[in-house]
C-alpha cells in the first residue's frame, strides 16, 4: 500500500510524492551502479544506495519493476539534490520519451492514494492545462 510522505519537506512538494519500490539502473559518467527508489514523483525521487554524489552530478536513470524489469522501464535524467545517508535525493530533469512519461504517469496514478490530485497536477503543471474553475 502507497503511502504519502508527512515529513514538511514533502508537504510544500509540487506534486504528490508516492511510496514505490522499483529498480534503477543508474549511469553518471563512466560510473554504473544499482539502487532501488523509496519514493518518486513528476519531480523527483530518493534512491537507497550507499553510493555517495555530490550534489549538482548529473544522472541517467532506468526505473523498472523489480520483479519485471523487461515489461516496463522509464527512462529520466536527474540531478543530485542531497546525499541523506541512506540514499541520494534527485531531482528529475527530463522525461526521455513519451513512453517513459506515460509510465511513471501509471505508476504514480496507481500507488497514489488520491489519483485525481495526481492527475490534475500532472494536467496542471506538465501539460499546460489550467486548475478546473
Amino acid at each position: 500500500m502507497s503511502t504519502i510522505e508527512s515529513h514538511s519537506a514533502y508537504n510544500r512538494r509540487e506534486f504528490t510524492r508516492v511510496s514505490l519500490h522499483l529498480q534503477a539502473q543508474v549511469h553518471s559518467g563512466d560510473r554504473a551502479f544499482t539502487a532501488s527508489t523509496r519514493d518518486l514523483s513528476f519531480q523527483g525521487l530518493f534512491l537507497v544506495t550507499d553510493l555517495e554524489l555530490p550534489a549538482g552530478t548529473e544522472l541517467a536513470i532506468r526505473l523498472c519493476p523489480t520483479d519485471r524489469p523487461d515489461l516496463v522501464q522509464v527512462d529520466i535524467r536527474a540531478e543530485v539534490v542531497d546525499y541523506r545517508g541512506d540514499g541520494l535525493a534527485c531531482r528529475i530533469a527530463q522525461i526521455d520519451d513519451t513512453e517513459s512519461f506515460q509510465h511513471l504517469r501509471r505508476f504514480v496514478l496507481y500507488n497514489s492514494p488520491d489519483p485525481e490530485q495526481s492527475q490534475a497536477e500532472i494536467d496542471r503543471h506538465l501539460l499546460g492545462k489550467s486548475k478546473p474553475g
